[in-house]
């Protein structure tokens, strides 16, 4: 059982996205042991199970008919994300930056939780996680220059919070 929204703002490649999920929402039953395994790997199953093509780039996992799609998991009421990351978008510092980007924010139920899985699929572009995290182009820059003077040891995160990426969100699905 789930309930769903697309925006009537729905960017074309995010309708895509969603309408595909929509599609393979029977393979969201089966094992959900690839999602709320700890650490990296997800991205690798989510990819298998929709047949999208597995990439692992820097600012996208896997790929669509073209689309490129950024996946992101959490279990709490929160998701941290790399500011330097999307500072890089801001500043366009490589082609991969100029790309359109979508993300996929997955909710997944808590270890205290009588369900598993994933509670929540958030589809935003990237361009609207940029207007949340409020990334003025100074701040991209000293986050940029920090990045070259450290190197990629340097972390910044900001913890974005599902409500205000359900407020942005191109489509979501709810599961219930």
């Amino acid at each position: 059982m789930f309930r769903s929204m697309i925006n009537s703002k729905c960017s074309e490649l995010s309708k895509k996205v969603i309408l595909h999920i929509y599609e393979n929402l029977d393979k969201f039953d089966k094992n959900y042991k690839w999602v709320t395994k700890s650490g990296g790997g997800y991205e690798k199953e989510f990819s298998r199970l929709l047949k999208w093509k597995f990439v692992n780039k820097r600012h996208w996992d896997c790929e669509f008919n073209d689309i490129k799609i950024e996946l992101k998991k959490s279990k709490s009421n929160g998701i941290p994300v790399d500011e330097i990351r999307y500072a890089e978008e801001v500043l366009e510092i490589n082609l991969d930056c100029m790309e359109d980007i979508i993300t996929i924010f997955m909710e997944i139920y808590s270890n205290t939780s009588q369900k598993n899985g994933i509670r929540k699929i958030i589809i935003v572009r990237n361009e609207e996680i940029i207007k949340l995290l409020d990334l003025p182009y100074d701040y991209c820059m000293y986050l940029h220059k920090r990045k070259e003077h450290i190197g990629s040891g340097l972390v910044f995160t900001h913890r974005l919070k599902y409500s205000d990426l359900l407020k942005v969100a191109d489509a979501y699905i709810i599961f219930e």
